[in-house]
């Protein structure tokens, strides 16, 4: 908390002989209140100076001490370039107030990071930690090769506040040589809030992503790393609501653990997450979710919806396991609207206390046949309840080896139905409305998955396909044939670039395609040449995968990254762009020049 202003004590000590003195006296005292409420009012400090925005400070420390040390919401304002954190009480920048803002210039333009570990270093680092509202800036990991035990860096350690905008990476870092010493981890978020944050780590490298207390929210993240991408070590109090967390996208080789760490039952709720562990090599273990009862006798849960969950098909890999400890009570998962695919196993079940295990999982996409379902350990009870309303069969990603789990016409994982189980947003998470008619049946049902797929605009004449079954294969002619001349045609004009940096496009696949359905890649880059880094190039801004059945319509969508996102919205002659669509095992393309609108302008027609 912060002590009171001395000056403010003395202030008031003279109001109050004041308000005895009848109209003047009370005149003056108002007078006085005001000043008092004057002193304060929020301050704005620029750093490091020179510097304009606010007041100058010469060092980001001394912004921060002079922040933390006044009344009032105060905001530390970072300039544009990469600066080096003081290692202070926490081992790094060191914040002590939760209303302190401390922003940068933008991601990328504002770095903050320190140099790297000496061997001999025993001890940990933060690049900045304590109670803050940080936003706007990079934090940027730099190397801890070290043989001392537990040496490890940070970006962030947050007590207590809000994160936003926010990436952590580490370019041209190395980390090692195990787990426990040279580790690099991107945040520690003990309480508070997080949203649109960005971790970017190589996958060979020694790294964990984010960990976690309780939050009152955690949406919009993405994380890249090697080990546990997400990790929430639920310490909840007594009488608050579930952690809600959504719109997340995890990438490591164990995407999502949760266990309990409070003295009350501790629940998750998770929605609209893509859950990959893909890229670890075949021969090295991977689990999509893991639920455990870290803390008995209070129990465990995790509710999970609308998740796309894939694996590297290793011998050691499970989607989801949960593990119930301890006694009386049981550990929890509950989940609806799963697609997996990828694990050799699809649920785990270890059973190590009295309390078991309870699994429930309804209308999604997986193979849940007794083969894909194993179980260890023998104290307590795992009470499993399979359906109604799931499907097994490949969900049929348009692109995965690209990355593009989008449902691909044909699915099981299309119009699967079901309520939600977690109140979600109209949207999936790559931003398309949901849930919408994805058989063209006329009926709107849910899709099992993060991503839901495109309404299906049948031709004239054709029917609409059945997500059922997988369609069937053609037949392949003996004799080699022509490409047909036109297979895939653009429509509509202008491109729209959404707040979340995504363009969508519309694909019409020809009635003649005679090897249909008609699938491909699709790459947007800007039409000319564009002054990047001192150089001028042609630029693609997006890739992606698509899968369209004869005679059909499909809405595509391609994500572009910050930075290009950002370039675009700023630069007129980025705007200017070309679509081009490339058949799978051929050289058949078509191409179509666009302009892209950024949201919040108005498209101009020629």
């Amino acid at each position: 908390m912060r002590s009171s202003n001395e000056g403010d004590e003395v202030m008031a000590n003279r109001v109050a002989p004041a308000l005895a003195v009848g109209l003047i006296g009370g005149l003056v005292a108002a007078l006085l209140l005001a000043v008092v409420a004057t002193s304060a009012r929020a301050e704005t400090y620029c750093a490091p100076g020179p510097c304009t925005g606010g007041t100058e400070a010469a060092t980001i420390l001394e912004a921060v001490e002079m922040a933390d040390s006044n009344a009032g919401p105060d905001t530390v304002l970072i300039q544009p370039g990469t600066y080096n954190t003081p290692k202070e009480a926490c081992g790094g920048l060191f914040v002590t107030e939760p209303d302190t803002h401390v922003r940068g210039a933008g991601i990328d333009q504002t770095i903050l990071t320190f140099p790297p570990l000496e061997p001999t270093d025993g001890f940990s680092r933060r690049v900045i930690c304590g109670y803050m509202h940080l936003s706007d800036l990079t934090l940027r990991l730099p190397s801890a090769v070290t043989p001392t035990h537990n040496s490890s860096v940070e970006g962030l350690d947050l007590y207590g506040g809000l994160v936003e905008r926010v990436k952590v990476d580490a370019v041209g870092a190395t980390f090692g040589p195990s787990i426990n010493d040279g580790r690099g981890r991107a945040m520690l978020l003990r309480t508070g809030a997080a949203h649109d944050i960005e971790v970017d780590f190589e996958p060979e490298q020694d790294t964990e992503g984010i960990a976690t207390g309780y939050l009152t929210e955690l949406h919009d993240i993405t994380v890249r790393a090697k080990r546990a991408a997400l990790s929430s070590r639920v310490n909840q109090e007594p009488g608050l609501p579930p952690m809600t967390v959504s719109r997340v996208s995890l990438h490591s080789d164990r995407p999502l653990t949760v266990l309990n760490e409070s003295g009350v039952d501790a629940r998750m709720e998770l929605s609209d997450a893509l859950l990959d562990a893909s890229s670890v090599p075949p021969g090295e273990g991977s689990t999509g979710v893991t639920v455990v009862n870290g803390l008995p006798p209070e129990t465990a849960e995790l509710a999970l919806d609308r998740a796309t969950i894939v694996g590297n098909g290793g011998p050691e890999s499970t989607a989801m396991q949960v593990f119930g400890q301890g006694e009386p009570k049981p550990t929890v998962l509950e989940a609806r609207h799963v697609a997996a695919t990828g694990f050799e196993r699809t649920l785990g079940i270890g059973l190590f206390g009295s309390g078991g295990v309870v699994a429930k999982i309804d209308y999604s996409n997986l193979d849940l046949s007794p083969a894909k379902v194993f179980q260890e350990g023998t104290e307590g009870t795992a009470t499993t309840v399979f359906g109604p309303g799931n499907r097994p069969g490949d969900p049929l990603f348009l692109a995965p080896a690209g990355g593009d789990y989008r449902l691909a016409t044909g699915s099981p994982a299309i119009d699967i139905g079901g309520d939600d189980l977690i109140v979600g947003d109209p949207t999936d998470l790559g931003d398309n409305p949901r849930p919408t008619d994805g058989d063209g049946d006329g009926v709107v049902l849910a899709d099992a998955g993060a991503f839901e797929h495109e309404t299906v605009v049948p031709g004239p004449g054709t029917p609409p396909p059945s997500p059922r079954s997988n369609p069937e294969p053609q037949p392949r002619p003996t004799e080699p044939q022509p490409p047909p001349k036109a297979w895939v045609r653009f429509l509509g004009n202008a491109l729209h670039l959404s707040r979340r940096g995504v363009v969508r496009l519309r694909l019409r696949c020809a009635d003649g395609e005679r090897s249909a359905p008609c699938h491909g890649t699709l790459k947007l880059r800007t039409r000319g040449r564009i002054r990047i880094g001192g150089k001028r190039r042609r630029l693609v801004l997006a890739r992606g995968g698509f899968q369209i059945a004869a005679g059909h319509t499909a809405t595509l969508r391609l994500k572009l990254r910050r930075g290009k996102a950002k370039l675009v919205r700023r630069n007129r002659k980025a705007r200017r762009v070309v679509a081009i669509a490339t058949a799978d095992g051929g050289g058949e393309h078509a191409a179509s020049d666009r302009r892209i609108v950024p949201a919040g302008r108005k498209a101009k027609h020629r």
